[in-house]
């Protein structure tokens, strides 16, 4: 639950989604045509205008929003900070929570595999969940995340190595189906996971219940596409918008891959999913490990590699591969918890190594869950600007946190507001002398009050500034820690390493 710590300001794709929520219940319509202005990931079909993203995430949303608008009588809706606060509360409903029970599941599955060292599984499961994308991006009203929370429990369930409920399957048909309808990438990873469930005994009696769960989920996906798009089958990218089909890609999204895409999401500064995280270096490492020395994994170690390979797939031959405003591949993020687990099968001195990136994978999640997750692309061709080198590490150490200033309820962000962004934006140096000359240098500062409603931390609504305001969180972490550290028994030295697995 790090991430409540903080509110993160607008952005067209969680602007489109917190639309279609509010046009569900102010208006009582999915017609988000009142709300358009605020977002360039709206849609129109057939004279309706819809998010240009898969639904599930909006239609969660929809019934905490409800309450909120009736409690206040719909007071949150008539201000900027008012919706900042209500787009808060939704997403830490929809995205937040969710990231955080599945992490109390990535523990739970670690214990399972190496039951005589939870401190290792309760390290493993901070890096992964601290140290990678998971962190900022679960900080955002986005599918990625959630998604990676839902489609992770479906997981661990199917392996059947943690005890569960006798109504396992239904579950996890219940769960799949719902990641599909955040975001449409899951439904290669829920037929793996599917088959991994049906695979370990039961046949058609799983796969029936595995349906049953799934079913209700799937018919509400379908009728939302029926509805809007004209079959159940067909979504809003069946005939993407000008702005975003690219010329001679298939399909208007899909190009071959090159070995620049492959770079850049790899080991690259610009998205380089190793590069913002090198602790995952050491679960890819983890896979051939535990291929030779654990079989009973195999499986496990399978349909992980399925998912981890789909989602590289798709960023190297998918034309949007850069993820926009965004501080790293956003859409390998479901992919993150799969890659990560097979680090805990890494044992002896290698442990240090992991230890030393976990730490650095920490810190510049934090960095870029601190300053803005949603870092400014201007020229995503040429790889520039790179986030962590052009602009979250400077930020940070200029105290410039919480550095969104583009609101829930905005199209884009005032960039008189916003130090870092002006830079970026607007390269050229001529260009920002005459904004800085007509504005006061005041105002170059996001915290101030005319910037209410964009992004924001607890520590500086308490009025600390700067990296100050993340003192209070540094406190609950340490002390969380600590009690986490005492409760858990030290390793068990004469109990085997692979107690389960071997």
């Amino acid at each position: 639950m790090t991430g409540a710590y903080f509110i993160q300001g607008g952005s067209w794709s969680p602007n489109a989604r917190f639309d279609l929520i509010r046009a569900v219940v102010e208006r009582g319509t999915f017609d988000c045509a009142e709300f358009a202005y605020n977002s360039g990931d709206l849609i129109e079909r057939n004279g309706v205008w819809l998010p240009y993203k898969a639904p599930g995430v909006s239609l969660f949303g929809i019934p905490l929003w409800a309450v909120l608008h009736a409690a206040r009588d719909g007071a949150l809706s008539r201000s900027r900070e008012g919706l900042g606060f209500g787009a808060y509360l939704i997403t830490l409903w929809t995205t937040t929570i969710p990231v955080a029970w599945a992490a109390v599941w990535f523990f739970r599955f670690c214990r399972a595999i190496r039951p005589s060292e939870p401190r290792a599984a309760a390290g493993i499961t901070a890096a992964s969940f601290l140290g990678t994308l998971l962190f900022p991006i679960s900080t955002l009203l986005l599918g990625h995340a959630t998604a990676a929370a839902l489609c992770w429990v479906a997981f661990v369930r199917a392996t059947g190595l943690v005890s569960v409920s006798k109504r396992n399957d239904l579950v996890i048909g219940i769960l799949l189906a719902a990641a599909i309808s955040v975001e449409y990438t899951s439904l290669p990873v829920a037929a793996g996971i599917g088959l991994l469930a049906v695979t370990r005994g039961g046949g058609l009696r799983r796969a029936r219940d595995l349906f049953v769960g799934a079913l209700p989920v799937l018919a509400a996906l379908g009728w939302y596409h029926w509805n809007f798009f004209g079959a159940p089958w067909r979504i809003a990218y069946d005939t993407p918008p000008e702005a975003f089909a690219g010329p001679g890609a298939f399909g208007g999204l899909f190009v071959a891959p090159s070995l620049r895409v492959v770079w850049h999401t790899t080991f690259g500064p610009f998205r380089g999913v190793f590069f913002s995280s090198p602790f995952l270096i050491a679960g890819a490492y983890g896979f051939a490990l535990g291929w030779r020395k654990h079989p009973p994994l195999r499986a496990a170690l399978l349909v992980s590699a399925f998912v981890v390979a789909v989602h590289f797939a798709f960023l190297w031959t998918f034309n949007g591969w850069h993820g926009g405003w965004t501080c790293g591949s956003r859409y390998f993020v479901p992919a993150i918890p799969f890659l990560a687990w097979p680090a805990l099968l890494i044992a002896g001195r290698a442990r240090r190594t992991i230890v030393i990136l976990g730490a650095i994978s920490i810190a510049m999640m934090l960095i870029a869950t601190a300053v803005n997750p949603q870092s400014p692309n201007t020229d995503a061709e040429a790889g520039r600007p790179r986030p962590w080198n052009d602009y979250l590490v400077p930020a940070f150490l200029a105290g410039d946190v919480a550095d969104q200033v583009q609101s829930i309820d905005e199209r884009h962000p005032d960039l008189r507001y916003w130090p870092w962004g002006r830079r970026l934006v607007i390269p050229d140096a001529d260009a920002r002398r005459q904004m800085e000359a007509e504005s006061s240098p005041a105002l170059f500062n996001p915290r101030s009050r005319a910037m209410a409603g964009s992004a924001t931390n607890w520590g500086l609504l308490l009025g600390i500034r700067g990296l100050w305001s993340l003192i209070p969180l540094a406190a609950i972490c340490g002390i969380l820690g600590a009690l986490l550290v005492r409760a858990l028994p030290a390793p068990a030295r004469e109990r085997s390493d692979s107690s389960r697995v071997a």
